[in-house]
């Protein structure tokens, strides 16, 4: 997989006829792409947030993002943009992208119970 800006990663989910799946990184992208051998899925690509690059806040700065960032990151522009063309009258795109991350205890706070 080439490197994308999240700009240019867009560009590549509209223009795509597959579906895509981002995951955080390359054990993931293993664990999926073995699945969708294993269920003989074609029309499915798998991409990591590894070759996602250049993410700038609202003044251009650039970002040091983890790649679970990265994920939603993309998943929350995904949405947008596809809710904006929507509105415009244009083909929407979000509905080929599923956005996998895989924190099971992300805010998640272990309350003792003992007495």
């Amino acid at each position: 997989m080439e490197k994308y800006n999240p700009a240019a990663y867009r560009i590549y989910l509209q223009l795509s006829d597959k579906k895509h799946v981002l995951v955080e990184g390359k054990s993931e992208r293993i664990a999926f792409k073995q699945l969708k051998y294993d269920l003989g899925i074609d029309e499915l690509e798998i991409d990591s947030a590894e070759y996602l690059i250049e993410f700038e806040d609202s003044e251009g700065h650039l970002l040091r993002l983890g790649n679970r960032d990265k994920v939603e990151e993309i998943s929350r522009s995904v949405v947008a943009e596809s809710r904006n063309l929507e509105t415009d009258g244009k083909e929407p795109y979000a509905d080929k992208f599923i956005g996998f991350v895989d924190r099971e205890y992300r805010e998640f706070q272990l309350v003792e119970a003992w007495t």
